[in-house]
């Protein structure tokens, strides 16, 4: 497979075709026993790997610039008190932990810390290639090895807040996975990772130190288009498959869409 520099990227593998994509992926040789990433797609390679938390703090000036660290804490503790403020952290007559909630609130658009990935390529992918169809797009996988926490482990977390201050002293992501707080988190293979502001121009969460342990693909718009039509038509990857909710629904029947879009045969 063809490696190339990109401005953001280097060492970018790019793949000829879906099929050289998946092959790739299958036969990562990073760890034979262990082939587990989690995964991130992007519509256009030039963007960062950014919480939405630190994408929203770096139009707060100073305090951006001082502490970016601190400036995303903030923004998530006042999500966290207006959220419940309005009853939000009450989902089915149960109280939500600041966990869950703010898993909840991330997946329904929120700025947090919080970065959703995926367990799935697939999921990732189709993030990657459903938008700016035109333009070369990101599939970036980081190796469970250099990621801290464990999947389906929720109960030695302790107070949200706290958790994310303590990632100040990291050189690398941890990972949330969370209950089922919606149908979403189940549909996208949906996990999150989030640390300090790591300093790189790559994003706030990809690591200089641990950048071996990052696999980066190109999405080129030939692809896009390849990988688009093997997924909803091979996968059942699609935009009602991946947003089961009357939301989601409502926004794959939207004007943005041709009346068709959604019917696989």
């Amino acid at each position: 497979m063809k490696v190339r520099d990109y401005p953001r990227f280097k060492s970018v593998l790019v793949p000829a075709s879906f099929s050289d994509l998946i092959g790739d992926i299958c036969g990562d040789d990073y760890n034979l026993n262990f082939l587990s990433r989690f995964w991130r797609g992007r519509a256009q390679i030039d963007w960062r790997i950014d919480s939405t938390a630190y994408r929203r703090a770096q139009d707060s000036g100073t305090l951006y610039k001082k502490n970016p660290h601190k400036s995303a804490i903030g923004n998530d503790q006042r999500l966290l008190a207006r959220a419940k403020h309005l009853g939000f952290d009450i989902d089915g007559g149960r109280r939500l932990s600041d966990w869950q909630l703010i898993a909840k609130l991330r997946h329904f658009g929120a700025a947090t810390s919080l970065l959703d990935v995926s367990k799935n390529p697939l999921v990732a992918l189709w993030f990657a290639s459903s938008s700016d169809q035109k333009k070369t797009g990101l599939l970036v996988g980081v190796h469970c090895h250099h990621v801290g926490g464990s999947e389906g482990d929720n109960t030695t977390w302790g107070d949200y807040l706290e958790e994310l201050k303590d990632t100040i002293t990291f050189s690398h992501p941890m990972l949330f996975d969370p209950s089922i707080v919606s149908p979403r988190v189940s549909a996208q293979s949906s996990v999150f990772l989030f640390g300090k502001e790591s300093g790189s121009r790559m994003g706030s969460i990809v690591y200089e130190e641990i950048l071996h342990a990052y696999k980066f693909y190109a999405i080129t718009p030939k692809i896009k288009i390849e990988a688009m039509t093997i997924l909803d038509q091979v996968f059942g990857i699609n935009r009602m498959s991946l947003f089961p909710d009357i939301e989601g629904f409502s926004q794959a029947n939207s004007p943005l869409y041709d009346i068709s879009a959604n019917d696989r045969w």
